[in-house]
């Protein structure tokens, strides 16, 4: 039973909007009113992000029907029928075949927009939905993507545990790479290949070296030496305490609990205000709130308290998240920055922010 007066509903529907923008092939990576007007404010479908947006569309399912609401379930259902592919097909599903026609011969996945380049990060994103639409709905196409995905990734992991090339920006490693490893741990759950397995665990003990004593990485955000929005740190912190939970290895749980708690420290000395980014020092730029790490953050604590079962995680992600809760806009769109000219995509509406609020939002909800 829906007790909130927040409306994730139109948060969801704005998502398959998203797809439907592309005919469903692929989510559009944002709605930006002040460009792409030859494609009515979207922009081109993004392989990386529509790989874990798949994710979302079955766990906003399942939490649609686990509420038992009858008028809530039907309004799911309607737009579900209305937001069909012509296929047929799920949009999950449509969207997987599109991510897997994308695939180079030696395993990669395309980054960026024009699908015409290597990523390591977006092919380590793609892994996700792959997987999520393996053991939805017994694919086993996109299982054998996501394992040949894996293989080239681990190949590009060499014996210091750093990735050596596909990078977003050449010769840099970013710590938020920690993420692709934990995709790589779910795909190997499957294929239980040791080389995978040894790959992974090299590049763990790499990045952790980078952890400082205040629980900051270096290299977290997108450009060498420059401080992260909380949307990297987000995906570095999660990509540690997720895979702590697949390793079984407290070491990367500790790591993660130590960015975590120096996190939080640093919130409740801001005013418990958390800002758009930091640098390894936690200076933080309050300017802006990147509200797509806002929705990490909060899922992240949520995560680690249902982990080590300490409160403070809930109270401070609780907290976080009340603060964008109402921050959609009437159609559904949630902005990168807030304000809307912030340092994280100004003016723009990226796809993935409502990816991670409705997770946040689910996870919210659980703990009301």
């Amino acid at each position: 039973m829906i007790k909130s007066k927040i409306n994730p509903l139109i948060v969801f529907q704005w998502l398959l909007r998203s797809f439907k923008a592309c005919k469903y092939k692929g989510s559009a990576a944002s709605q930006s009113y002040l460009r792409y007007f030859y494609r009515g404010s979207w922009a081109t479908a993004y392989p990386e992000t529509t790989g874990y947006i798949i994710e979302t569309l079955y766990a906003y399912e399942d939490y649609v029907l686990s509420s038992k609401n009858d008028k809530f379930i039907a309004d799911y259902q309607r737009l579900i029928s209305k937001y069909k592919p012509n296929s047929g097909q799920s949009i999950a599903l449509e969207s997987a075949e599109w991510i897997c026609d994308l695939q180079f011969p030696n395993g990669a996945l395309p980054g960026g927009k024009d699908k015409k380049s290597e990523s390591a990060f977006n092919t380590g994103m793609m892994l996700f939905g792959l997987m999520q639409v393996y053991k939805k709905e017994k694919n086993i196409r996109c299982f054998e993507v996501a394992k040949k995905a894996t293989i080239w990734l681990s190949s590009i992991i060499d014996a210091d545990g750093d990735f050596t090339n596909a990078s977003y920006t050449d010769n840099y490693t970013p710590s938020y790479y920690t993420r692709i490893l934990w995709g790589m741990a779910i795909v190997n759950q499957s294929m239980n290949d040791e080389n995978v397995a040894k790959a992974i665990k090299r590049a763990f003990i790499f990045f952790q070296k980078r952890q400082l004593p205040n629980g900051a990485f270096q290299h977290w955000g997108f450009e060498p030496q420059l401080a992260a929005h909380t949307h990297t740190i987000a995906y570095t912190l999660r990509g540690l305490l997720e895979s702590s939970q697949l390793f079984h290895d407290d070491s990367y749980l500790q790591s993660a609990q130590n960015l975590a708690l120096n996190l939080i420290e640093t919130y409740k000395k801001d005013n418990r205000q958390l800002a758009g980014r930091y640098d390894t020092a936690w200076f933080g730029d309050h300017t802006y709130i990147c509200i797509t790490g806002h929705a990490q953050v909060s899922f992240c604590l949520f995560r680690l308290y249902e982990i080590t079962q300490n409160t403070e995680y809930q109270i401070v992600a609780k907290e976080i998240f009340s603060t964008i809760a109402n921050i959609q806009t009437r159609n559904g769109a949630i902005a990168g920055s807030k304000p809307f000219s912030g340092a994280y995509l100004p003016y723009h509406y990226p796809n993935w922010a409502a990816k991670f609020w409705l997770d946040a939002f689910m996870k919210y909800e659980q703990y009301r």
